[in-house]
């Protein structure tokens, strides 16, 4: 699979280069710093620990974030982080190894780290530290490395992998708590002395390394055909939210226990990096800066139609991120050395050099970051590519399918049109010989009428002329009958004449 990591667009080896571009200054500024030792830091007898140990804290807490993740994949099964976690493995390789490069800068010797190893302390924080720290390290390698070569074979991960992803939980929630322990085990910085520094890690941790994980998931379905879906990307804002909610609480809480209580040595260290102690203020605008980030953070991801607005949800994890890096990567280490042993305050200032090393393990981290996830990206999308052939046959298939359905159904239609206009020709057809028929036979009627009532007037004038004949003859038998016999000796009767007679 690392062969996949030489092939990319001109983007992607643009972004190697300037990697290693950086990678090459640190590496100069770090043989610069074994040359001349750690007086090219700002490190002091006073301030014995500087940015390189307060990067090492912030990315520890970056690299345990990842089980934000797999807690809900792993313990509740929720399936939206299925193509989230691989990436949050590969992400808490990518820093631990930052946070043991500036480990080993700070050392100033190299090989002394090995001590850790060759005259191991069980009573020794720091030989915790290194043992959950290491064994985060193998095992996320070791999962996210045998989960991808799960998928590039299109099967299903072992048992075993599941079972150790979820070792890896307590294991992640120890590595942050372990270096919380280093710092409140030291009684005589009372900053740091505090139970709550643990759950100040860990809050901070859940906000910030979430938060990053989205942004690069962002970048990454900018150039890719990487997707997350949208319920995953509210979760994990949600999350996010609900954290750094936890660490502005756990916060507030040091700022009432310190100045309710009137301690100056806890009241000291807070008033140093919120309002700056007899002119001494270099931390103030960075603690106020991740304030106001923070604010914005928060407000911007509680608002659910602003945090489900891609645009917006990019600058509240932006805000979020940077705040949690200005408290935890810049002021909480340095501030836990106000005051000093003799009650004085003695200011860090980092050397140029010191931060082009830090930079340079910002780079190294990036890079092995880059590579990994191009390999994950790469086997999802040789992946995806046969499934996306296969559909698109398929596709096709139904296409032609429907086309021939589309041109039967065009066919039978014009067959259909075709025997309705047939019919309703046939129709007129009969409506008009039906029509013309009953026009001959209304004519018929008419003409047999006509010779009827002639008929009926010749019969009638014949009538009406034997009619008269037979009155003239009756007329005339009448008369002479009249003529013919004697005249009464009686009253006469009335005389009837001839018009009666004929009447």
């Amino acid at each position: 699979m690392l062969e996949k990591v030489l092939k990319g667009s001109k983007f992607y080896y643009g972004w190697l280069l300037a990697l290693l571009v950086l990678i090459g200054i640190g590496v100069l500024a770090y043989i610069n710093q074994l040359v001349n030792g750690l007086q090219l830091t700002g490190m002091s007898q006073d301030v014995n620990w500087g940015l390189y140990i307060a990067q090492f804290t912030f990315f520890v807490g970056v690299a345990a974030s990842g089980v934000m993740v797999a807690i809900p994949l792993y313990l509740h099964d929720y399936k939206e982080y299925g193509p989230l976690i691989i990436f949050g493995e590969f992400m808490a390789v990518a820093a631990v190894l930052v946070a043991l490069l500036n480990v080993i800068v700070d050392l100033g010797y190299p090989a002394r780290i090995f001590n850790v190893v060759l005259y191991p302390t069980p009573h020794s924080i720091l030989f915790w530290d290194m043992v959950v720290l290491s064994s985060y390290l193998l095992v996320n390698i070791i999962i996210g490395w045998t989960s991808i070569a799960a998928e590039r074979k299109g099967t299903k991960p072992a048992h075993w992998v599941h079972v150790l992803a979820i070792i890896a939980i307590p294991l992640a929630i120890s590595i942050h708590t372990v270096t919380a322990f280093i710092y409140c085990g030291n009684v005589g910085r009372p900053f740091w002395a505090s139970a709550i520094v643990a759950c100040r890690f860990l809050a901070s941790a859940f906000a910030a390394g979430p938060a990053l994980l989205l942004l690069i998931s962002f970048i990454m379905g900018k150039f890719t055909d990487y997707k997350l879906s949208d319920k995953a990307v509210d979760t994990v804002a949600k999350t996010v939210a609900y954290a750094i909610i936890a660490n502005v609480f756990f916060f507030m809480l040091e700022i009432f226990t310190a100045f309710y209580g009137n301690s100056p040595h806890h009241v000291e260290p807070l008033a140093y990096i919120l309002f700056g102690v007899h002119g001494h203020n270099q931390l103030v605008p960075f603690m106020w800066a991740a304030a106001v980030l923070i604010a914005i953070g928060i407000v911007i991801l509680l608002v659910k139609k602003w945090r489900q607005t891609r645009g917006l949800l990019i600058i509240a994890l932006l805000c979020v991120f940077l705040g949690c890096w200005m408290d935890k990567g810049i002021n909480f280490v340095l501030a836990g050395f106000v005051p000093n042993s003799f009650g004085e305050i003695i200011d860090y200032v980092p050397h140029p050099n010191e931060i082009m090393v830090i930079v340079g393990t910002f780079a190294i981290g990036a890079f092995v970051l880059t590579l990994l996830f191009k390999v994950a990206l790469a086997v999802r999308e040789g992946i995806a590519q046969p499934e996306a052939v296969q559909k698109s046959a398929a596709a096709r298939e139904l296409a032609e399918e429907l086309k021939s359905a589309e041109m039967e159904e065009a066919v039978e239609a014009a067959k259909s049109e075709r025997a309705a206009r047939e019919a309703e020709e046939a129709a007129r057809k009969a409506a008009e010989e039906e029509a013309a028929k009953a026009a001959e036979e209304a004519a018929k009627a008419a003409e047999e009428a006509a010779k009827a009532a002639e008929e009926a007037v010749e019969e009638g004038a014949a009538t009406a002329e034997n009619a008269a004949e037979n009155a003239a003859s009756a007329a005339e038998n009448a008369g002479e009958a009249a003529e013919k016999a004697p005249a009464p000796e009686a009253e006469a009767a009335p005389e009837t004449t001839a018009e009666e007679a004929a009447e």
